[in-house]
């Protein structure tokens, strides 16, 4: 088959500076039908990168952001970490029962961090704040592009929180929305969109807020709870409020 760059797109192309350093995707054969999901290939292969990076950080006892800005030499990308680090606050003592998860991308060519913050409340875990910048390059339209971003991280929330397909006789199992559910209002966390420019082109931003959002979720359950969530729906682990 010809070679498919959607399986190890967001995996092989970030630009950590790593030593020894290898991405080998691996074709199997088709079990179903599948058609394409928003941000592609790198939305379940940012999460592998980022909680592999949130593990190595915490194995070496270093802060996560600290860690990522020493690997890092691409401008944007520090750039975007830094802000969003300053807007979050990021290293601020927390309230109780509160944690926050970092988590980087270069997707689409965008740098893209984002930092979440959830709650263990008795009736599980809540999501509080979601901060995320975004270079956008060029921005175009800043309230299409707020808008943009916070659908694309809703979307990877729901996703990270919810969404699976399971199968029986040959058959997916959803069918509507009452079997595949998404988040609701109340379970929404605030968003918080800044927009940054590069000013070198401009990018598109329909997918930008969805390959961070997994494992910025995962991050801040680790802090909450001390373990390490490899497999998704996180909702088959943890119960969400």
């Amino acid at each position: 088959r010809e070679r498919d760059k959607f399986i190890i797109q967001g995996g092989a192309d970030q630009p950590y500076v790593i030593a020894n350093h290898r991405v080998r995707g691996h074709l199997v054969e088709e079990l179903l039908p599948v058609g394409w999901w928003r941000s592609v290939g790198e939305s379940q292969n940012i999460f592998f990168n980022e909680s592999i990076m949130d593990e190595l950080a915490h194995a070496a006892q270093l802060d996560p952001l600290e860690m990522r800005l020493s690997m890092l030499r691409h401008g944007p990308s520090r750039r975007v970490l830094k802000r969003v680090a300053a807007l979050s606050d990021w290293g601020a003592p927390l309230p109780p029962n509160r944690t926050r998860g970092l988590a980087y991308a270069r997707a689409s060519g965008q740098a893209t961090a984002q930092v979440l913050e959830i709650e263990q409340t008795p009736v599980g875990i809540r999501l509080i704040k979601a901060w995320i910048s975004v270079d956008v390059g060029i921005a175009l339209d800043p309230r299409n592009i707020e808008a943009q971003v916070e659908g694309a991280l809703l979307f990877g929330l729901s996703a990270a929180i919810f969404g699976e397909i399971t199968i029986r006789d040959g058959q997916v199992e959803q069918d509507n929305f009452d079997s595949y559910p998404l988040l609701r209002l109340n379970q929404a966390p605030d968003v918080a969109v800044d927009i940054m420019e590069s000013g070198k082109r401009i990018y598109g931003v329909g997918e930008a807020g969805t390959p961070t959002a997994a494992p910025a979720l995962g991050n801040a359950l680790f802090a909450a709870t001390g373990e390490r969530i490899r497999t998704l729906p996180f909702g088959r682990h943890v119960r969400f409020a």
